[in-house]
């Protein structure tokens, strides 16, 4: 068995290589595991067991980085964020088909522009309210959004509230111009504007903006979730 203050040492170590809480927590005890096994089998002092593990990991352990992808992490954490953001993704698109599913059903059971500009601002803000009543209701973990010393992280969708803000300001403008989008998007719907370039772009721009708020929002729900699963173990790593 290893001591406290030898647990305490692996814990330094992997906060030393940015590893975020929720993932810090499950390689820990992995780690421990590995240099108790080594201490046992090779009867080698803490040290050296803890070395030899500390060179089976570097690799894992080295930082990799993608400014598109506003990661910067060990590469076993890089892969890990990578196979998230793709998940939230395909879920963010199918979320985003269903939306624009029933905005064609509701244009062609209709023939009434401002019916339908009042169903387009609310879908819009309801990408717009949610994330706030996530907020609201995780308010005594608002201090956990935020990133601390040594820049360390609490969960792996912590990096992409970031872009939060940038979308909510995208969705805001989009709103304020609400009737204006909208009967593009109702007259193209009804074979009006085919040809129009613009209606085409107003439209791939709304998906696109309203994918990534639905990715946000996932991201938010999900750090949530992770903090609220690891506040016990938060006040050991500010």
């Amino acid at each position: 068995m290893i001591s406290a203050e030898q647990k305490l040492e692996i814990e330094k170590y992997l906060i030393s290589k940015k590893l975020p809480i929720d993932i810090l927590l499950e390689v820990k005890d992995h780690i421990i595991s590995q240099v108790e096994e080594i201490k046992k089998d090779e009867n080698l002092e803490f040290h050296l067991a803890f070395d030899s593990v500390k060179n089976a990991w570097q690799d894992e352990l080295e930082m990799k980085s993608n400014y598109f992808l506003n990661i910067n992490a060990p590469n076993f954490v890089y892969r890990i964020m990578v196979e998230s953001d793709k998940k939230v993704l395909k879920k963010s698109l199918c979320i985003v088909l269903i939306i624009q599913l029933l905005m064609a059903i509701f244009i062609l059971k209709i023939s009434n522009k401002e019916q339908f500009n009042w169903f387009y601002l609310i879908i819009n803000l309801s990408l717009y309210i949610i994330p706030i009543s996530i907020f609201v209701f995780n308010f005594r973990n608002l201090n956990f959004f935020k990133i601390k010393k040594r820049t360390l992280q609490y969960s792996i969708y912590q990096r992409n509230l970031t872009a939060y803000i940038a979308f909510i300001t995208f969705l805001n403008s989009t709103i304020f111009d609400s009737s204006k989008s909208s009967e593009r998007i109702f007259n193209l719907f009804h074979g009006q504007d085919l040809s129009s370039k613009n209606s085409w772009i107003l439209f791939v721009l709304i998906f696109i903006m309203q994918t990534m708020m639905v990715f946000t929002n996932i991201n938010l729900f999900q750090h949530s979730k992770t903090v609220n699963h690891i506040r016990k173990y938060i006040p050991n790593y500010k």
